[in-house]
């Protein structure tokens, strides 16, 4: 497939595959996700809603430090 990206057009393969977000508290989850592979892709990794973020509900909390960030999910559906 091609897609059209602010970096220009960037030919890829689309693949459904299973994320695992594992949980520090609480339980993981496993959410089916359609991922594009592009090899010539020169930007940065990116999370689409379409296809991965959708299924999800989640939340960032940044914390008042470095290591006080958590990041919470569960199921959309």
């Amino acid at each position: 497939m091609i897609l059209s990206t602010r970096l220009g057009r960037i030919r890829g393969v689309l693949h459904d595959l299973d994320v695992v977000l594992v949980a520090e508290r609480g339980e993981s989850l496993t959410v089916s996700g359609s991922i594009l592979v592009a090899p010539g892709w020169i930007g940065p990794i990116v999370l689409g809603y379409r296809g991965f973020l959708e299924r999800l509900r989640f939340a960032l909390d940044p914390g008042c430090g470095p290591d006080e960030a958590w990041f919470f999910f569960s199921s959309a559906g």
